[in-house]
């Protein structure tokens, strides 16, 4: 398990990740004072950075998130800021903890490993200090995750993408509001229209906050992540339309892919034949013993 410690004083860290298999990170964030719900929007100030190295030469980010914007695709349509990220029992008011898993394994050997970098880009906030840690997880790679952060323009209420190819989730960022927000505000979205190789449907404002449960129970949730789309089969040849109430500044949208190549997709192959191939032979070596002693 690798560990990166940040100090509050720190500008820019990092650490390289080796000779491990791994499947995310937690992130344990600490504050001078308390936190509360309105805190998330402190950590768009600092930038997570994981780029994958072979043999010592960069092979590019897989990529670069604020934390806010890993809480988004963490616990978009989930409950609200404070009861998902806080255990205050455990380690006081002033802690934040974010697990992010990232949906698939990777396996670091043979000369390819990770640097994980952590980047305040700014001072004027409150100071942060932050113990990052690796996921240890077992299993092969079966993807590249991908994720891609569109600004969304501040004149405009109807917008129309075309994301491509091998989309997994949608998520809607509506940024830090007033105190004294209207209704139209907590729930901008007005319509949706989504058309792909596997789905074409339309959702109404209605069915769009139902499915997170974010909007419900009477929660204040102006400025939470919406999910707009999360499908178990991969989406190719996406088009959206995405329709709003009404302008306003400070919205993104984040596109979560989970990208295979022939590399990635032959080696899985291979290898769960082989895990195969081994655990029948190690089932008829016991003979259907177990193993343990009584």
């Amino acid at each position: 398990m690798a560990e990166l410690i940040v100090r509050d004083t720190d500008k820019k860290v990092f650490i390289d990740i080796k000779e491990e298999t791994i499947g995310g990170f937690i992130f344990k964030l600490t504050t001078d004072g308390a936190l509360d719900a309105s805190s998330v929007h402190l950590f768009d100030n600092h930038i997570v950075t994981l780029s994958r190295f072979l043999d010592g030469k960069s092979q590019g980010d897989l990529f670069r998130l604020s934390l806010y914007q890993i809480y988004a695709i963490v616990h978009a349509g989930d409950n609200d800021f404070t009861q998902n990220s806080f255990f205050t029992g455990l380690f006081g008011s002033n802690t934040f903890l974010l697990q992010f898993l990232i949906g698939t394994n990777f396996v670091l050997k043979n000369g390819e490993y990770f640097r994980l970098e952590f980047t305040n880009t700014s001072f004027n906030a409150e100071p942060v200090s932050a113990v990052i840690e690796t996921i240890p997880s077992i299993g092969l790679q079966s993807f590249v995750p991908v994720f891609d952060v569109y600004n969304v323009d501040t004149q405009l209420t109807k917008y129309d993408f075309n994301f491509g190819n091998d989309v997994s989730k949608i998520i809607f960022l509506q940024r830090e509001l007033p105190n004294a927000v209207t209704a139209l505000l907590r729930t901008p979205l007005k319509k949706l229209s989504i058309k792909s190789d596997k789905l074409d449907a339309q959702l109404s404002k209605e069915l769009i906050y139902i499915q997170n449960r974010t909007y419900m129970g009477g929660l204040d949730s102006s400025g939470a992540p919406v999910i707009l789309l999360s499908s178990k089969n991969i989406l190719n040849n996406l088009k959206v339309t995405l329709e709003c109430a009404n302008a306003s500044p400070n919205r993104q949208l984040i596109v979560c892919r989970a990208v295979q190549n022939p590399q990635i997709f032959n080696n899985l192959q291979r290898k769960t034949a082989e895990h195969q191939a081994e655990n029948i032979a190690h089932l008829k070596s016991n003979d259907g013993m177990c193993g343990c002693t009584h």
